[in-house]
C-alpha cells in the first residue's frame, strides 16, 4: 500500500489532484492488489496533460519500509504520502539514469505506466454504504490481532480517556491509538491486550498470600488445608464429654489436672486421626 500511495502523489504532482481512485483486490487472494490503479482527475486540465499515448514514470520509495516487520505497514510508513499533492510543473517523475538509481542506496523505486482508461471512473454505491454487522465485526477482530503486535506499555483498563485528550495534548502516549483499541474490544467483549484488568490485579496479589505455615502460594499450585476439627471422628472426640469433665464442671472447679488430661487426650485423637489419614 506505501507504494500505491507514493504513485498516487507522484501521478498528482505530474497532472493535477485526483478527485478519487480505486485499488482493485487480487479475486483469488483477497490481501493482495492487483498492479492497476483507476483514477479520476478533479479537473479536464490534468487529464489533458497525460499523452494519449501514455507515458512510463518513476518514484522513489524508502526502503526502510519492510512488509513483514511486526504488524506490517506502519503510520510512519505512510505519512509522507497522505497530504493531496497539486500540480508541480517543476516535478518530471522521469525514470532515472543507472547512475541516478546506484545513488539512492537508501530507496527502492516505482516503475508505472500512466495512460487513459477506456471509460469513466464510477464509484459503485455499494462501496459507500454502510458495512453490515458481520464485515464490522471482522474488522474490528483483525483490527484488535494487528494492535496486538505493537510494543505498548500496558495500562489499566479503568483509566479513563476523555474526549478532549484524543485532540489536545495527553500524557498517555499514542491515546488514539489506545481508545480505537479499547472500543474495538468493548465492541467485541473482549479483552483488551494492552490493558490490565482488576481480576489481573488480583490473581497477583492471590499469588503473594502467605498461608499459614510460612509457604506461599503460588498460581498453578492448589493448596489443600486440612482442618483436623472437621473431621467426624475428631469432632467426635472433642464434642463427648472426657475423663473427670463432669466432675469438673459439677464441682465449678478448674483443675489444672484436668484440663492437661484434656488436652492430651484431644492430642491422642488427632494423632489417631493423622496416622488414619496416612493410611489411606
Amino acid at each position: 500500500m506505501v507504494e500505491v500511495l507514493a504513485v498516487i502523489r507522484a501521478v498528482e504532482r505530474k497532472f493535477g489532484q485526483l478527485f478519487e481512485y480505486q485499488v482493485i483486490r487480487d479475486y483469488e487472494m483477497s490481501d493482495k492488489y492487483f498492479g492497476l490503479v483507476f483514477a479520476s482527475f478533479q479537473d479536464s486540465a490534468s487529464l489533458s496533460r497525460v499523452p494519449y499515448d501514455g507515458i512510463e514514470m518513476a518514484v522513489s520509495v524508502p526502503f526502510a519500509t519492510v512488509e513483514d516487520q511486526p504488524g506490517g505497514v506502519g503510520w510512519d510508513d505512510i505519512a509522507p504520502f497522505l497530504e493531496a499533492k497539486g500540480h508541480d510543473p517543476t516535478f518530471t517523475g522521469r525514470l532515472p539514469t543507472k547512475k541516478e538509481a546506484r545513488l539512492k542506496k537508501g530507496d527502492r523505486m516505482v516503475y508505472f505506466r500512466v495512460g487513459h482508461a477506456k471509460k469513466q471512473l464510477e464509484t459503485a454505491p455499494s462501496a459507500t454504504l454502510r458495512l453490515d454487522t458481520q464485515t464490522q465485526r471482522q474488522n474490528a477482530i483483525d483490527f484488535l490481532e494487528w494492535g496486538r503486535t505493537l510494543p505498548l506499555k500496558p495500562i489499566r483498563a479503568d483509566r479513563p480517556i476523555a474526549e478532549e485528550d484524543l485532540f489536545e495534548d495527553s500524557t498517555l502516549d499514542n491515546v488514539r491509538l489506545r481508545a480505537a483499541l479499547r472500543y474495538a474490544s468493548q465492541a467485541l467483549g473482549v479483552r483488551n491486550p494492552h490493558e490490565i484488568y482488576p481480576e489481573d490485579e488480583a490473581n497477583v496479589n492471590e499469588a503473594h498470600t502467605e498461608i499459614p505455615g510460612g509457604s506461599s502460594q503460588r498460581p498453578g499450585h492448589p493448596t489443600a488445608t486440612l482442618n483436623a476439627s472437621h473431621h467426624p471422628t475428631f469432632r467426635k472426640s472433642l464434642d463427648e464429654p472426657q475423663g473427670g469433665e463432669e466432675t469438673c464442671k459439677g464441682k465449678g472447679e478448674h483443675s489444672g489436672n484436668t484440663t492437661i488430661q484434656l488436652l492430651r487426650e484431644r492430642l491422642d485423637a488427632a494423632s489417631r486421626l493423622r496416622k488414619h489419614l496416612e493410611r489411606r
